[in-house]
C-alpha cells in the first residue's frame, strides 16, 4: 500500500460538526446543500440519498435508463412475493405494493423523462413531440428483445427509439447537424477529453479518440441541464463519463466493482470511464482490491465507504416470520446462499460441492436454500444431482431485501461469495442481522479500509465451508459472534459512518480542500 492509500484510508471528522457545518450552509445559502446521485445499481444510490436525506441533505437519485429489479426502491422496502415478470423490466403486482408510492426524490425512466421530471426543459433540438402512449411494458419488453436478441447498433437504436423516441429524433438529429456543419471538425469537449486523457496516461498504449469521445457528447446536453441546480453531483458506476464532459458542476465518483472492470480495457468505455474517475473531485471505493485499480488510474483523491446498509431494517423483530420458514424448510440445520450461479466471479460451486461433506459432519438434516439466478443455474443443479442433494436443496427466486432478511435471518448459516478476498453487502446483511456468515475473506484486502477485519468466517475450499459450518454451529461460539457481529456493524458499517464519510468529502469539495 503506498502512502496516498493510508492517508486517504484514515478515518477522521466528527459527525456532529460536520451537521454543524451543513447548518451554517442551509443559513448562508438560504437552503439545504443539494446534491444529485446518478445511477442506482443494486440500489446503492437509492440508500445512500435515503441515509443523507435524513441528515437533512436537499438529496436525489436519479436511475435513467435502468430499471434492473434490484435497482428500484421497492425492491428496499417492500416483501414482493408475486410474479413481477423480467428482472430487468419488472411490473409489480398491486397486492405488493399494498399502496406503496415511491418517494418523489428518485427519479426513474428514461433520459428525457428524467430531465422533464426534473422540471427541467429539454436541451435538444426543437423536433416536437414524439407520441409516447403505448404501455411502459410493452416499450420495455421491446427494448429488452432489441438488446438481447438482436444486439450491436442496431438493437440499441430499436432500445432508444422504444424506450425514448424525443431523445432518439433528437440524437440522430444533432448527430447529422454535427456531420453537415462540422464535417471533421471535433467539439471542444472531445479536443478537450483527449488532451487530458493523453496528458493523464502517457504511458497506456491504447488512446482516446475524439470520434469515441463525440459519440458521449450527444447526452451531454441533457446532463448539463440536469445538474444545474445542485451543489455537488456524485455519479456510481460509468456515470461519472458524463459529469466529467457536462463540466458544469464538481463530481464525486462512486464505485462498487466499476475501477475492476471499466478501466484498463483496451475500449472507449474504459478509457473514458478512466479519465472521469482520474478528474473526480473525490472517489469513493467500496471494494478492496479496487485500491490497487485507483492507484493504477492515478486517483489521488478517495476514500474508503462500505456499501449502504440499513441497520434497523435487519435488527427488526421477524420471529414469527423466521420461524414459518424454519417450519417450511423443515430441517435441523438450514444453510442459504443468495450468491448468483456464476462460478468464476462468486464461485458458488464451491458451496455444493461442501453440502455433502456438511451432511456426512453434521449427521442432522439438512437444507439448503438457493437463488436461481446466474448462467450456471443448470450446472449447480447438476453437480447436486451428481452428489444426490438434491433433495437437501430448495430453490427460489431472486430475493427482495425484506424477504432476504427473513430468510437471513431464519438460517443458521449464510454461505458468501467465494472468488474474492474482500466482501461486497451480502456479509455485512448477514453480520447486522447476527448470522454468521461464511465467504473466501482474507483481512488484510479491507485492512486499507477498517480499522478491524470483518468478524466473517473465512473458508477457500469445500473442506473448509463445511467445518466453518461446524464452528458456525456452536453455541458458545455464536454467543460471541452475534456481539461482535453487532459491535463491528456499529462502528464500521452503520448509516451514520456513511454520512459521515459523504458530508466530510462534500465540505473538502466546496471549501476547495478537496
Amino acid at each position: 500500500m503506498n502512502a496516498t492509500a493510508i492517508d486517504n484510508a484514515t478515518p477522521g471528522g466528527d459527525l456532529a460538526d460536520l451537521l454543524d457545518w451543513l447548518r451554517r450552509f442551509e443559513k448562508d445559502h438560504g437552503r439545504a446543500l443539494r446534491v444529485l446521485h446518478v445511477g442506482n445499481i443494486a440500489n446503492n444510490g437509492y440508500l445512500n440519498v435515503k441515509f443523507l436525506r435524513s441528515f437533512g441533505v436537499d438529496a436525489d437519485v436519479v436511475s435513467r435508463d435502468y430499471y434492473h429489479v434490484m435497482a428500484v426502491p421497492e425492491w428496499e422496502e417492500l416483501e414482493i412475493n408475486l410474479d413481477y415478470g423480467d428482472d430487468n423490466y419488472p411490473v409489480f403486482n398491486h397486492a405488493d405494493l399494498a399502496g406503496y408510492v415511491r418517494p418523489r426524490w428518485f427519479i426513474s425512466g428514461s433520459l428525457s423523462e428524467c430531465v422533464r421530471a426534473m422540471g427541467v426543459d429539454s436541451p435538444g433540438p426543437k423536433t416536437g413531440e414524439v407520441s409516447q402512449h403505448w404501455s411502459v411494458p410493452f416499450r420495455t419488453k421491446v427494448s429488452a428483445f432489441a438488446v438481447s436478441r438482436i444486439g450491436g447498433k442496431v438493437g440499441t437504436a430499436i432500445k432508444y427509439l422504444f424506450d425514448d423516441p424525443r431523445l432518439f429524433v433528437e440524437i440522430v438529429s444533432e448527430k447529422l447537424a454535427i456531420r453537415t456543419s462540422r464535417k471533421n471538425s471535433p467539439s471542444p469537449e472531445a479536443l478537450f477529453a483527449t488532451s487530458a486523457f493523453d496528458r493523464a496516461f502517457p504511458e497506456r498504449l491504447d488512446r482516446l479518440t475524439e470520434s469515441e469521445v463525440e459519440f458521449y457528447c450527444s447526452l451531454t446536453p441533457y446532463f448539463r441541464k440536469m445538474f444545474e441546480k445542485y451543489d455537488i453531483v456524485q455519479c456510481y458506476a460509468t456515470e461519472p463519463i458524463h459529469a466529467y464532459l457536462a463540466g458544469n458542476k464538481p463530481y464525486v465518483a462512486f464505485e462498487h466493482g466499476t475501477l475492476r472492470d471499466f478501466t484498463l480495457a483496451d475500449n472507449s468505455l474504459s478509457r473514458l470511464n478512466a479519465l472521469a474517475y482520474n478528474q473526480a473531485k473525490h472517489c469513493f471505493i467500496t471494494n478492496g482490491d479496487c485500491l490497487e485499480y485507483a492507484n493504477r488510474i492515478g486517483i489521488s483523491r478517495f476514500s474508503p465507504i462500505p456499501h449502504p446498509i440499513d441497520l434497523k431494517q435487519h435488527r427488526y423483530d421477524t420471529s414469527e416470520r423466521t420461524k414459518k420458514i424454519r417450519r417450511e424448510l423443515d430441517a435441523e440445520v438450514v444453510l442459504f446462499c443468495p450468491v448468483r450461479h456464476d462460478f468464476a466471479i462468486k464461485g458458488t460451486d464451491i458451496h455444493l460441492h461442501a453440502l455433502p461433506i456438511i451432511k456426512a459432519l453434521t449427521k442432522k438434516s439438512v437444507r439448503l436454500v438457493l437463488i436461481g439466478w446466474g448462467k450456471q443455474v443448470d450446472e449447480s443443479r447438476r453437480i447436486l444431482e451428481k452428489y444426490g442433494c438434491g433433495d437437501d436443496v430448495v430453490w427460489k427466486r431472486p430475493m427482495s431485501r425484506p424477504t432476504m432478511i427473513n430468510y437471513i435471518r431464519a438460517s443458521d448459516v449464510v454461505l458468501d461469495q467465494m472468488a474474492l478476498p474482500h466482501f461486497g453487502s451480502t456479509a455485512p446483511q448477514c453480520l447486522a442481522a447476527g448470522v454468521p456468515v461464511i465467504s473466501s475473506y482474507v483481512a488484510t484486502s479491507t485492512d486499507w479500509m477498517f480499522a478491524e477485519p470483518a468478524p466473517i468466517l473465512p473458508a477457500f475450499t469445500a473442506e473448509d465451508v463445511a467445518r466453518a459450518v461446524l464452528t458456525a454451529l456452536d453455541k458458545e461460539w455464536l454467543c460471541s459472534y452475534q456481539e461482535a457481529a453487532r459491535l463491528w456493524m456499529d462502528k464500521f458499517h452503520s448509516p451514520e459512518r456513511i454520512v459521515l464519510e459523504h458530508l466530510k468529502v462534500y465540505q473538502k469539495v466546496l471549501t476547495n480542500d478537496a
